[in-house]
């Protein structure tokens, strides 16, 4: 099975969802982070910084700012809702005018369930009761930069309004297909802004010939009419439909970076690029088989040009003895690809995990951390477990040589359970 570490460069706003890096977790307060330098100084990693996130009776998150003054912890403790089912939702923009602060799609189902029939998918809308509760959207970031959940912010300060979206996932091309409306729709929000008064969120899903299916919705945030602005299909190879990893805004498109990729047939995978032309009301696909993702993968967006930064344990159908980090961008509106560069981590490959837990592009520096997996139990290969420390490191991203090298601790006791271990960098994604 292929693994996707969803990791993205981010600066200091919420993310939704992203894959972890695994570090314990202290039973009773935080654990104190240090980082001490192997090679280098703490003056390299200036506008580098951590967090550590965790529920300790608490949601909290503690941020450490990483520079030449050493390592500052700093805790914030993180508002809780008062809705018992969560839904992902994401900033669309302040406009004092309708107060709408937020668009999100939401699952409702009852406590005892035996069928996905009496699942009810719903467009959620949040309006601040306050103009000072309305975000900021940053639209220079990837969507995720832009998203939380309700789970995630004081609910009491908006006003919920709920529009049941169901749509049929037949296509007429499967014998015995689904016939109930709604039944097996399972809908993303992958962006969401305001343009000309309105406001527009864009979804997906898969169809029951596992096809992916694309829909503009065009909100009316006065009377809060939805109706459909564009629809797109996009048939893959693989039986899931293709997997969305971020969608970004660049020179009036809509990007999405995406991967269709077939478990049974490896040759078949391919990077797609999705583009809707804001203009023109339609969408176009580009796809790539001359790169690849990677186990796992970071990527940021700027000025027109697409970073990414892939771990690789496998290279021309043959598995490495070390993972291998490459990183190179690609014009987003040629699709050329340009500065390609190949760095070695000198860590052996395992059957097992991937040990590269946070990767990013800060400027010309290569920076990410690297922790080495172990077997709790021999006889059993799926159970692993995460080395501590771990090692912190910074490279010239052209040349590949090590700037910084720091040993990651823990000074914390009585390890109970996991936390997100994020590293991030000021004004760039993670």
């Amino acid at each position: 099975m292929k693994l996707k570490l969803k990791s993205k460069i981010i600066p200091v706003g919420i993310i939704a969802s992203i894959a972890a890096f695994m570090l314990m977790f202290a039973k009773e307060g935080h654990n104190t982070l240090n980082i001490s330098a192997i090679k280098g100084n703490l003056k390299d990693m200036n506008g580098i910084y951590a967090e550590l996130e965790g529920t300790n009776g608490k949601h909290s998150k503690v941020k450490y700012a990483i520079g030449k003054n050493g390592v500052v912890s700093k805790v914030e403790l993180l508002k809780q809702s008062s809705d018992t089912q969560d839904a992902i939702i994401t900033k669309v923009g302040k406009d004092p005018h309708d107060m709408i602060a937020y668009v999100g799609l939401y699952q409702e189902f009852p406590e005892v369930s035996s069928t996905t029939d009496d699942f009810v998918n719903k467009l959620v809308i949040l309006k601040a009761k306050n103009e000072k509760y309305i975000p900021e959207k940053n639209m220079n970031v990837a969507e995720s930069e832009n998203q939380t959940s309700i789970a995630e912010i004081d609910s009491t300060k908006y006003e919920k309004t709920m529009i049941n979206l169901n749509r049929s996932i037949k296509s007429g091309k499967v014998k015995n297909p689904m016939e109930e409306l709604g039944e097996g729709f399972n809908p993303s929000l992958n962006y969401a802004f305001r343009k000309d008064g309105n406001i527009f969120a864009f979804i997906s899903y898969v169809m029951d010939d596992s096809s992916t299916q694309f829909e503009v919705l065009k909100i009316n945030p006065e009377t809060l009419d939805v109706t459909t602005e564009s629809k797109f299909n996009y048939k893959g190879v693989g039986a899931d439909g293709m997997s969305i990893y971020d969608t970004f805004m660049d020179n009036g498109k809509i990007v999405y970076l995406a991967e269709d990729y077939n478990p049974e047939n490896e040759k078949e995978e391919r990077v797609v690029f999705l583009k809707y032309d804001l203009a023109k009301k339609n969408y176009s696909s580009v796809e790539r088989t001359d790169f690849k993702l990677g186990d796992s993968f970071g990527y940021s967006i700027n000025n027109g040009m697409l970073s990414l930064r892939n771990v690789l344990s496998y290279k021309d159908g043959k598995k490495l003895d070390e993972y291998l980090i490459n990183s190179f961008d690609v014009d987003l509106e040629t699709m050329a690809i340009k500065n390609y560069s190949e760095h070695k981590t000198n860590n052996k490959t395992t059957d097992y995990d991937f040990p590269i837990k946070s990767i990013y592009i800060d400027g010309k520096n290569l920076v990410y951390i690297i922790s080495e997996t172990y077997l709790t139990n021999p006889n059993e290969p799926t159970i692993s477990g995460v080395s501590s420390p771990v090692l912190f490191r910074i490279l010239d991203r052209d040349s590949g040589k090590m700037k910084f090298e720091g040993k990651v601790t823990n000074t914390g006791t009585n390890y109970t359970n996991n936390v997100d271990f994020k590293l991030k960098g000021d004004g760039y994604n993670e």
